[in-house]
């Protein structure tokens, strides 16, 4: 009885590490291998905002220049040959506007250079094509109309390594991220509108150290972002970025398409490693993400990340301003009271003390002596941001708008808190810690340095 008990015990522990070893990563869903026998060597992926649960993928060197669609089930949707196009090394994809105004256009990278042999780098712009959604019919053709355009890094790149490839979905600015296992993370960029007929020099955008010297290698290896990094998308609203290396994605936000991503550390999201996964794109709705792997039949993750859809929702809540209506109505239910419209958000783990500070809307109280009364023949209703108490009017140029710590600005900006993540991206106190400017506002950041122009 011992022994069959003992055998059963060491089955049972078999069964347990077996289970162990192919448990997924916490919130990774296998949605469907890929189909088509002609995808071998997946290396970008786009998702459309045009046609529903469509993807655009292609191959690394090696084949034609043609791009394929496939579904967010992994299942051949057709084949869009590039017009006049090479391809010597394509690496990434992206989804952005173009000169038609309302129209989505693909961006082909053909920036992968392992050997820094080329001293320039190409990239395709065609208008996305009228994809089919239904595997039963299948659409190919050949794309005309094709955009070349030609970029030469700074000297201290040289002829570089990329397969980032990153396309900003309000300017049609262009970036580019270093491949590199030596430098911290470094993102060249050029401006829209692209010109065709000459070599564009890409600018630094995010640059943090240029010398293959031992201080600059160390800084990479304690970078939030560090390995090779293989593949990146911007969210359609633009509030959003993945980055991601062989082994992690890296997500960064930002409350408004003028300021940098690059202001804040990264978050690093789930991610199980896959045999070679370069591939990684927002679904349309940003709600998750994609991500695929090189080789045939390769399975086609997708990581819910529900965090990011409420950012969007707070940050587009904060911009129409709450109404007293919606601010009465939250706090009547708590279930009403959703996560989106906290009002600071931990940036990092030198912010824990301020983690009492991230406080929602609902749980504010305001003078019920400004409260319309219910039999009041007045009907107008006020708008802006409600913040200890207090409807703050959305339209002033530039205001000390208090934070929730229930200091006043001057006290905040005597203790050095100006800089903290929440405290800039909110809006909070800009007129006591230096904000205010030309195109400022009391709940909006100024752009500053190199972010002056939009971008990401």
């Amino acid at each position: 009885m011992r022994a069959s008990r003992a055998r059963g015990i060491a089955a049972a522990a078999v069964v347990v590490l077996v289970l162990a070893l192919v448990r997924p990563s916490l919130g990774q869903v296998a949605r469907g291998r890929v189909t088509s026998w002609e995808i071998r060597e997946a290396s970008g992926l786009a998702a459309s905002r045009r046609h529903k649960g469509v993807l655009y993928t292609h191959n690394d060197s090696g084949d034609r220049p043609r791009v394929f669609a496939i579904n967010e089930w992994g299942s051949y949707l057709g084949t869009y040959e590039i017009g006049g196009a090479a391809a010597r090394d394509w690496e990434d994809i992206a989804v952005g506007p173009g000169p038609v105004q309302g129209q989505d256009y693909l961006y082909v990278g053909d920036i992968g250079d392992n050997r820094a042999y080329f001293p320039t780098k190409v990239v395709y712009r065609v208008m996305e094509p009228n994809a089919s959604t239904d595997p039963a019919a299948q659409r190919s053709e050949v794309l005309t109309g094709v955009e070349k355009f030609e970029f030469r890094f700074p000297g201290h790149a040289g002829n570089a390594n990329a397969e980032t490839l990153l396309v900003d979905p309000h300017t049609g600015d262009l970036f580019i991220v270093r491949k590199t296992a030596q430098h911290p993370l470094q993102v060249f960029w050029a401006r829209a509108p692209l010109v065709q007929g000459e070599v564009i020099d890409l600018e630094e955008y995010h640059v943090t150290c240029v010398d293959y010297n031992q201080e600059c290698r160390n800084r990479h290896h304690t970078s939030p972002s560090k390995g090779e990094l293989v593949g990146g998308d911007i969210s359609p609203s633009g509030l959003g970025l993945l980055i991601k290396s062989y082994s992690s994605v890296y997500y960064w936000r930002r409350s408004s398409t003028e300021e940098s991503f690059f202001d804040s550390d990264p978050r690093v999201l789930p991610y199980t490693s896959e045999r070679q996964g370069e591939a990684i794109c927002w679904d349309a709705k940003e709600r998750g993400y994609f991500t695929l792997s090189e080789g045939r039949n390769q399975m086609l993750y997708y990581y819910p990340y529900q965090q990011h859809n409420r950012w969007v929702d707070t940050v587009n809540r904060w911009k129409t301003g709450f109404r007293w209506s919606d601010a009465m109505e939250d706090s009547a239910s708590t279930s009403s009271a959703p996560e989106a419209v906290t009002m600071g958000e931990k940036e990092g783990e030198e912010e824990e003390e301020e983690e009492q500070n991230q406080v929602t809307a609902a749980q504010f109280s305001w003078d019920e002596r400004l409260a319309p009364k219910p039999n009041s023949a007045s009907s107008s209703r006020v708008s802006g941001v409600l913040v200890n108490g207090s409807i703050v009017a959305s339209g002033e140029e530039c205001l000390d708008l208090p934070a929730p710590t229930g200091k006043d600005c001057e006290e905040e900006a005597a203790a050095g808190r100006c800089e903290l993540s929440w405290m800039v991206s909110n809006g909070f106190c800009s007129k006591s810690c230096g904000r205010c400017g030309e195109g400022g506002g009391g709940a909006s950041q100024l752009a500053s340095g190199r972010h002056q122009a939009k971008g990401i």
